[in-house]
């Protein structure tokens, strides 16, 4: 089986591109190590570029942007680099927010508050 789950940082903002009659957003995430050498101001990182098709990559360009904490899972492909290097791509990604989402914009309307639900009686015939 071949699946991944990261949790990291956006890096950039999403990028949605169309590819026949379909699309699909990519989006950069980095993802720290679990360790930090002696040397290094900051522990390292590796960096996924995610793949997300259809309407959920169109909710990610909508609702992520550089800075987000998000999850992802998806499958691993690797491609080759110019000289002995691999980039790491995770495809056909599912995504969310690690979180509270930052910044959601204040609704444009007031809204009444619906009134309480009424919950049904019993009636006891004796």
């Amino acid at each position: 089986m071949n699946r991944i789950c990261l949790t990291g940082r956006v890096i950039a903002d999403p990028d949605l591109r169309t590819l026949g009659d379909r699309v699909v957003a990519t989006v950069p995430v980095s993802v720290n190590r679990p360790y930090k050498r002696k040397d290094a101001p900051y522990p390292e990182s590796d960096v996924f570029r995610v793949d997300v098709w259809g309407a959920r990559g169109e909710s990610l360009v909508n609702h992520v942007e550089k800075g987000s904490h998000i999850w992802v899972t998806g499958r691993v492909e690797l491609r080759k680099a110019e000289g002995n290097g691999f980039y790491v791509d995770v495809r056909d990604g599912e995504w969310g927010f690690v979180g509270a989402r930052p910044n959601l914009p204040e609704p444009e309307e007031e809204f009444e508050p619906a009134p309480p639900a009424k919950t049904p009686t019993r009636s006891s015939k004796k």
